[in-house]
């Protein structure tokens, strides 16, 4: 029996190849490369079951009247994902073809991993940032050395898991119970994550959940998160997870967007509202 992101895959793809049909012209079909990359999270399911997926997307891809390669569909690797995002926001803002104007950084949080890119302005940063968090781009005749690197495990959905104590593709030990100060006080439930089903509830504790769930937190990042003062600096664009919470708590417009600081993230967190009375963790 298919899992429901088997079911979902299908219509999902059709529904945006019938899009490209309507905007690229009929005569270039057969001349149009056709390409999906999925994200970190598709690395999160268990056994073979994001190959299949992969197969199953190929497969609709295959009976689709566009160019169609024997790599078109693959997991991309968590650098190009925030290169590309990064390409395409500085794109968009008109900052890659107006000589002088500022580039912006991106920040993506995604379930499975989290991205940050931006374009280094001091020489600084370049030389005090570790292995791995620098990538040269070649494009409009330019090299751009950029700052991008890729949190795998803390994207929303791990990050979370790892606060609430459990355990990336393992089931809690003999169906244990999940406690964490990160969630209301009374609540119990069930939270699946990568078709992996927990039963969590919130701990009842003397004093501000909010410093205890802070104090967790800190835990889950101490010595995972490089920090370069210059991003004090960058205005950036934020995506996915930081758009949607953001929203659902009112520091941004739902339709609109806008604009804000982290601290306010943090302000949320502490003093906010959160539909239907739930914490930082369960919205």
């Amino acid at each position: 029996m298919e899992s429901s992101a088997f079911r979902q895959s299908t219509p999902g793809i059709q529904e945006l190849l019938d899009i490209a049909k309507q905007d690229i012209p009929f005569e270039f079909w057969k001349a149009t490369p056709l390409v999906l990359k999925a994200t970190a999270g598709l690395r999160l399911l268990p056994g073979e079951k994001a190959q299949k997926l992969l197969r199953k997307v190929k497969e609709v891809f295959e009976a689709s009247p566009f160019l169609v390669g024997d790599d078109c569909v693959s997991i991309m690797n968590g650098t190009d994902e925030g290169v590309s995002a990064w390409i395409t926001v500085n794109f968009l803002t008109g900052s890659l073809k107006t000589p002088g104007r500022s580039n912006v950084g991106m920040l993506d949080l995604g379930g499975g991993s989290t991205q940050i890119t931006f374009l280094p302005r001091f020489e600084d940063t370049l030389q005090t940032s570790p292995p791995g968090f620098l990538t040269s781009l070649q494009m409009f005749n330019r090299t751009y050395r950029l700052y991008s690197y890729s949190y795998l495990g803390l994207g929303l959905m791990s990050a979370r898991l790892a606060v609430l104590g459990g355990e990336e593709g393992k089931p809690a030990e003999d169906g244990a119970e999940l406690v964490s100060p990160c969630l209301s006080p009374g609540f119990r439930g069930e939270w699946e994550h990568a078709e992996v089903t927990y039963r969590v509830s919130g701990q009842e504790a003397a004093g501000s959940l909010y410093q205890l769930c802070a104090r967790r937190v800190s835990e889950i990042l101490r010595n995972k998160v490089h920090r370069t003062e210059e991003v004090k600096d960058v205005d950036f664009y934020a995506f996915s997870y930081y758009y949607d919470l953001a929203a659902n708590v009112g520091l941004i417009d739902a339709e609109k967007g806008g604009s804000l600081v982290v601290g306010d993230f943090e302000t949320a967190a502490k003093y906010g509202e959160w539909p239907g009375g739930r914490t930082l963790a369960q919205a």
